[in-house]
């Protein structure tokens, strides 16, 4: 498998040895404003803000390797490590799509659809999802499945072949990718009411596109989820989506397996895609809401730390921070620290006017 740091090289366009110095650096704890300012030599003259997304860009694909591995290991275990699934895996450079690939081959429960193996349907199910019948009569195709003294009807027979086939549709890489992306694109993020919930809800619930809704709406939304007054849903033309499915799926206009299709692709995508998708989707969504968060607050406690000190001026600083402790801090005028302590948030009166003390204390001190 590639190494993360020549795959990266190739998404920047940078040389590789660039990009092994950086990581370098910054396994050995640099940090990226000491790269970008002194380290040029190493970096090649790149920003902070480039080589902040080389360091992300690392960390991304070597998950996505060490993903690779797992996945791998767990396929050559169960002994259905193919050399096509091998390459399929080792050259994804997706992680969704690694996921689609390694999806038939997870362990699940199936009980249905191991009924219908176990009855011997799996290649009435490869029939049907190969939809080469065009003239046969659907009856007595299913028929020759009977086996002697089976309980069984022609419609059952039908029926269990079918579950197989909504498992292959809902584990097809290219149904899984088609379905993700027209959810992405023209899908939109709502929420209904918990019925574990009796307050009243602070927003109001308008739809907004899966791919606009912006990171603090996001976490505005999934913290209500998390706190159990909404529920998430994302919710997409349908008929679009069918669209999409029926061309991926559906073959043969004249096969005698079609009517029976269109009706195991609704409900495959109604009862189990659909689900999939949108927890997929919010999840991601998650993830880059995260990633934005985090950047947001590096780069204001970058700004906040870098801000050099009221020339001439002692300061004195408090916080409260959500263990009720609060924190002073007294630094001098060249912004060295002189004091720091950290004591329970004053709730009574005596405490009240003793942390006046201390404040007027400290102004006298360092005044």
């Amino acid at each position: 498998m590639e190494q993360p740091v020549s795959i990266v090289a190739k998404e920047f366009r940078l040389d590789a040895k660039v990009v092994s110095g950086i990581k370098q650096l910054l396994d050995e704890g640099y940090g990226i404003p000491y790269i970008a300012a002194y380290r040029r030599d190493v970096s090649g003259g790149l920003d902070e803000l480039q080589i902040a997304a080389i360091r992300d860009g690392i960390g991304y694909f070597s998950e996505l390797e060490e993903r690779k591995r797992e996945i791998l290991a767990a396929l050559e275990q169960k002994g259905e490590l193919t050399p096509s699934l091998r390459s399929g895996v080792v050259n994804c450079g997706n992680r969704a799509e690694l996921e689609d690939l390694y999806f038939p081959y997870k362990s699940k429960k199936r009980a249905k659809v191991e009924i219908a193996r176990k009855l011997g349907l799996e290649p009435l199910a490869q029939r049907i999802w190969e939809q080469g019948d065009e003239q046969e009569d659907v009856e007595t195709i299913c028929r020759t499945y009977l086996k002697p003294g089976d309980e069984h009807g022609e419609a059952e027979i039908l029926e269990s072949a079918l579950a197989i086939v909504a498992e292959y549709i809902v584990q097809s890489p290219e149904v899984r990718h088609d379905v993700r992306d027209i959810t992405w694109r023209e899908g939109e993020l709502y929420y209904k009411r918990n019925p574990k919930c009796n307050r009243p809800i602070p927003m109001q619930s308008v739809p907004e596109p899966v791919s606009g809704v912006s990171h603090h709406r996001f976490m505005e939304l999934w913290r209500s989820e998390v706190r159990e007054q909404i529920i998430l849903h994302i919710k997409v033309d349908e008929n679009e989506v069918l669209k999409v499915l029926d061309k991926a799926v559906l073959k043969n206009e004249k096969s005698v397996w079609r009517p029976h299709l269109v009706t195991t692709i609704r409900d495959s995508y109604e009862r189990i895609l659909a689900g999939q998708i949108e927890r997929e989707i919010v999840q991601e969504l998650k993830r880059r809401a995260d990633e934005k968060a985090v950047a947001l607050i590096d780069s204001n406690l970058q700004a906040l730390l870098l801000k050099p000190p009221l020339p001439g001026r002692v300061v004195l600083a408090l916080s409260h921070n959500s263990a009720d402790e609060l924190q002073t801090v007294v630094i001098d005028q060249l912004g060295r620290l002189l004091e720091h302590q950290t004591m329970i948030t004053p709730v009574t009166v005596e405490a009240k006017q003793a942390l006046i003390k201390f404040v007027e204390d400290e102004i006298g001190m360092h005044n």
